[in-house]
């Protein structure tokens, strides 16, 4: 899937020029697609701030790609206004939006953010383990479990990395509502999830070292 993040922080910058250009005589045309693209966007950002996004990573893609796109066009009316300062802050942020957009390309070639491990909990929840690290090191894991709301929505609900204190160059992060998991973090790069449905209980076992449990109990939220 890295083919779509990629494509859009490469060529995005050339199509909303190309967008610029076959509009520059049809001012209704181009003002129709700069409001659907940029309310659309926006709608994009305001769900992913309250944590909301998709069940399928390649659809989240694509929602990234047409808020991109939004930020774009957004940079473009600012570039378009006569206004002299707001023209050179629009050309300046053009500017590092371009050398960010492809600077930033082979980095998804280098840190692989596919979950390896995905696993849908009681039909409200989705369970995902992502490796720490490199594409080809370890450097721990990191899970993530989401709540299910609607037909294909999905809110974040909890997210903790396991690694080791040697390891860490920043704090193990965690992000979780302390009801449902209080516990302190630990080493590990690999769990074996199991749910308990009587008490709704997430129960993870690490697999590759001594072992060690963590539990999140999901009945608080579910």
């Amino acid at each position: 899937m890295y083919w779509l993040p990629i494509i859009a922080l490469w060529t995005f910058p050339i199509l909303s020029i190309i967008a610029i250009r076959i509009t520059e005589k049809d001012r209704q045309l181009k003002n129709s697609i700069f409001r659907t693209v940029i309310g659309l966007a926006s709608a994009i950002a305001l769900f992913w701030s309250l944590g909301i996004c998709t069940r399928w990573q390649i659809l989240n893609y694509a929602l990234a790609a047409i808020l991109y796109l939004g930020i774009w066009f957004v940079l473009w009316i600012w570039v378009l206004i006569k206004t002299p300062w707001i023209k050179a802050f629009g050309i300046l942020a053009m500017i590092v939006a371009v050398a960010a957009s492809y600077l930033m390309g082979p980095f998804w070639f280098i840190f692989d953010e596919s979950p390896k491990t995905i696993l849908k909990i009681d039909s409200r929840f989705i369970y995902r383990e992502y490796p720490m690290g490199f594409a080809t090191t370890s450097g721990g894991v990191r899970v993530e479990v989401s709540k299910i709301h609607a037909l294909f929505f999905e809110r974040e609900i909890f997210s903790k990395e396991y690694i080791a204190p040697s390891a860490r160059s920043v704090p193990a992060r965690t992000i979780c509502d302390p009801h449902i998991n209080h516990s302190p973090s630990f080493e590990a790069y690999s769990f074996k999830p199991h749910f308990d449905r009587q008490k709704k209980q997430l129960i993870l076992v690490e697999e590759s070292l001594e072992p060690k449990n963590d539990t999140l109990y999901l009945d608080k939220v579910y």
